[in-house]
């Protein structure tokens, strides 16, 4: 696995990681390692949820590439705002999940996976990638397969149906809150919590996805800390920048806060509805996939039905597990499984 950064037309930076398959008779210095990576064929984008960052994968990914023994690469990023990636500027709509298309196709051409030479006017282009979106991931995955269908081969959506409605009347009262917090925070939100140890932090990462909707979900100490040492960063004595923190020395360690933008924090400006988001899962083209969880995301009855009819899944399983049933060991190997059988039969 690498660290990767990826500069994108906007200025934002945005961190990942890239996992590839080492074939055991390579060695360092031949030819077709100077890359460190064996040749590939599919080629797997994966988008985390809200909060979280490319760490969500941490299990998945090197499972899933041993499995396919050296056919396919693993790119698993922090979306903006998120992990190591930069925030997004100022004036930049922070809180509306069809922006996460443009960081997609942004990402895709940053790799050279967008196939810019077959593109047509549309910048639609047939290409050999797979998303795997989780949570929020999963709603921007599915956002982008319908908007540029011929880009995507695959759809893998995990606890996450389609994407997240709006209520026509609650339209008034989500743009009131929005501005109501972005004046009272500031243009970049409010500071961040400082925690004494980072076990507190991992303390609180546990603590709210027990507070998540559904009252039964859970996230394991080991996914928690996978995502939390990511998420968080040291604070200095000196320490005043609370946007993404400076490295500082143990000695001089007073604390450690998350470093997510804050901005994800306010009610978003425009939320898509129901119709809306029917028509875009319509467009839709490549094999679906969705993994929800027995102790998950309690998607409403009416939700589903409409995925389930506008996106036709090849495969939809429940799966035992919570909202993070990828990342938590006792319930990943079966969501490895279930995602390699559904890649090797489409």
């Amino acid at each position: 696995m690498n660290e990767i950064n990826l500069t994108l037309a906007d200025g934002t930076i945005l961190k990942g990681q890239h996992y590839f398959y080492k074939q055991p008779h390579q060695t360092v210095g031949d030819d077709d390692d100077k890359k460190g990576k064996a040749p590939t064929k599919i080629k797997i984008l994966a988008l985390h949820g809200w909060l979280d960052n490319c760490r969500s994968f941490h299990y998945l990914a090197p499972h899933l590439i041993e499995k396919f023994g050296g056919v396919a690469e693993f790119v698993a990023i922090d979306l903006p705002g998120h992990g190591w990636s930069s925030h997004r500027p100022i004036d930049g709509p922070s809180t509306v999940l069809s922006e996460g298309v443009y960081y997609v196709a942004e990402t895709l051409h940053a790799l050279g996976w967008d196939d810019d030479d077959n593109s047509n006017n549309d910048g639609d282009s047939s290409n050999n990638v797979t998303l795997i979106g989780h949570s929020m991931g999963g709603g921007i995955a599915t956002m982008y397969a319908g908007v540029f269908p011929s880009q995507i081969s695959n759809l893998i959506s995990i606890d996450m149906i389609g994407s997240e409605p709006g209520a026509p009347e609650n339209t008034a009262s989500s743009i009131r809150n929005h501005v109501t917090q972005r004046r009272l925070a500031g243009p970049t939100g409010r500071r961040h919590t400082l925690y004494p140890t980072l076990d507190r932090c991992i303390q609180a990462r546990q603590k709210s996805a027990q507070r998540s909707k559904g009252g039964h979900q859970y996230i394991s100490l080991e996914a928690a800390t996978e995502l939390v040492t990511r998420a968080t960063i040291a604070e200095g004595e000196d320490d005043d920048d609370d946007d993404v923190g400076t490295l500082v020395t143990p000695s001089s360690i007073i604390g450690y806060k998350f470093r997510h933008d804050t901005r994800l924090l306010w009610p978003s400006l425009q939320y898509l509805s129901s119709d809306q988001i029917d028509y875009i899962m319509k467009e839709v083209e490549a094999p679906v996939c969705i993994l929800s969880a027995d102790d998950g995301y309690p998607f409403e009855k009416d939700r589903i039905d409409r995925a389930i009819q506008n996106l036709k899944p090849k495969m939809y399983k429940t799966l035992p597990g919570s909202h993070h049933l990828h990342a938590d060991p006792d319930t990943a190997d079966a969501v490895v499984d279930t995602i390699y059988d559904f890649l090797k039969k489409s």
